[in-house]
Parts: structure tokens; sequence; C-alpha cells
């Protein structure tokens, strides 16, 4: 899977013994896009693995029933702190790089300013959706929506945010003349985060 074009991602949760709930995502270098939710009784094993079928799977619930699904659909899995992680570990190196072309000549660079990269927390209370969506200053709930779609709904907003945020990171880091080569492509996620799903799903 290529992170330079295209990615899907369904934030998935097991909402009780007999259902599951999913909202994707799909991620391009001109937008971000809530594509779609569904629920489905567990044993619609068909629909269930069209719909996660070559995505990078969020599991909200932690349930091992999700497993099982995730060979069938040729997906990866990945988490929430994944994403976190690889967004800050991406941000630091470009920091670094900016200072270190910084220093090679202060005297003429020590005015140059620094990029502008959003402060990615180090971890999401997920149990807490709400209270996260309001921290960041989105919407806390969408008003109609389905019980069981709440969660993955709230997650996939959230998300949404933070992708939006790394996309911006990724323009400010690649605009900067000592960043040249491969090294100035803009990625639409980590590349780390896509690394870490590839081991997740192994």
């Amino acid at each position: 899977m290529s992170f330079e074009d295209y990615a899907s991602i369904a934030v998935v949760e097991i909402v009780n013994s007999a259902e599951i709930a999913i909202s994707s995502i799909s991620v391009t270098q001109s937008e971000v896009l809530l594509s779609g939710g569904w629920t489905f009784d567990l044993n619609n094993q068909k629909d269930i693995q069209n719909v996660l079928s070559n995505k990078i799977l969020i599991n909200l619930s932690g349930s091992s029933t999700l497993e099982s699904l995730v060979p069938q659909a040729k997906s990866q899995v990945s988490t929430f702190e994944d994403f976190l992680l690889s967004a800050k570990q991406e941000a630091d190196v470009a920091t670094k790089d900016f200072l270190e072309y910084q220093q090679a000549d202060l005297n003429k660079r020590k005015k140059v300013v620094p990029p502008n990269f959003f402060e990615w927390p180090s971890e999401i209370n997920l149990k807490e959706i709400s209270s996260e969506l309001k921290r960041f200053g989105l919407q806390e709930k969408i008003v109609g929506t389905d019980k069981a779609m709440d969660g993955v709904l709230s997650a996939a907003r959230l998300l949404k945010f933070f992708i939006q945020k790394w996309q911006s990171d990724e323009q400010s880091r690649s605009n900067r003349k000592y960043v040249i080569g491969d090294l100035a492509k803009v990625t639409i996620l980590p590349p780390s985060f896509f690394k870490l799903s590839v081991i997740n799903a192994q």
C-alpha cells in the first residue's frame, strides 16, 4: 500500500456480541473525507470484509473478534497511539533537520523562522472521546447519530482532524529550501505509521 496518492482508513468497533460499527476515512493529497459509515451483524462476514478490504484498521474495541476478520479482508491493523507516535516522531526529525541547517551557518540563518508543527499529544482517551473532541475545538456530538455509530464516528472525526494537522506539518516541512530530493515529497500519512501498521498486521 502506497501513501503517496491515496489511503483508506476504517475506524472499527465491536459494539456488542452481535454487531460491528465501521466509519471510513479517505485520504488524498488534496482532501481528507469521512467517506462512509456502516453497522453490520457480525455474522455478515461478506459485507464486513468488503468494507474492510485493503484498509488500515483502527480498532477501538480491542476485541479479538476483529482479528479473525483481518486476514480475509487483506487489511492492516493500527491504533490511535501508533498514529500520534509516528506523527510526533516525524515532526521531531524535521525539527532536528531544521536546527542542523540553521547551526551550519548560524550567522546567516539565526533569524530563519523555524517550521511551525502541531503539538502532538502523547495519548488520547478514547473512552472519553467527547472530551477529546472538545479539547481540540471540535463539535462533541453530531445530532442524530445512531447510538451504535457514535463511538466510531466520533473517533473518525478526531482522526480526520489529526490527519489534516499532519498534512499541514508536511507542507511546512517540505517547503524549506534545504529539504530536497525524495525528502521533499509530501506524504499524506506519516511514513512510520504505515510501517507500524504493517508490523501489527503480521
